[in-house]
């Protein structure tokens, strides 16, 4: 979960919630409380299987390598508004 002062500084520079920097949701978005707190212990219970993070990363990874190199993305920051973000996180 990302700091409340991080958080400020992402709905300062108009950062889209969801779709431009995924899995984030601004803590001002009150419809959307407690969207990502969910139990998880029935699921479980029923069988649910997790793996190591590490795992989904490398596969993921993998993935992406198979992507044509011109693929058009539905979702993520552009790369230019990215870079001025962590241009302005290092000042």
């Amino acid at each position: 979960m990302l700091s409340a002062s991080v958080g400020h500084y992402l709905v300062e520079r108009d950062v889209g919630p969801w779709m431009e920097l995924p899995l984030w949701i601004p803590e001002s978005e009150k419809d959307m409380a407690g969207f990502q707190q969910r139990n998880i212990d029935k699921a479980l219970a029923a069988g649910l299987k997790t793996r190591a993070l590490a795992d989904t990363l490398q596969s993921t990874l993998a993935w992406l390598a198979q992507r044509p190199v011109d693929y058009q993305w539905k979702a993520g920051m552009a790369a230019d508004k990215e870079r001025e973000l962590l241009a302005d996180l290092k000042k």
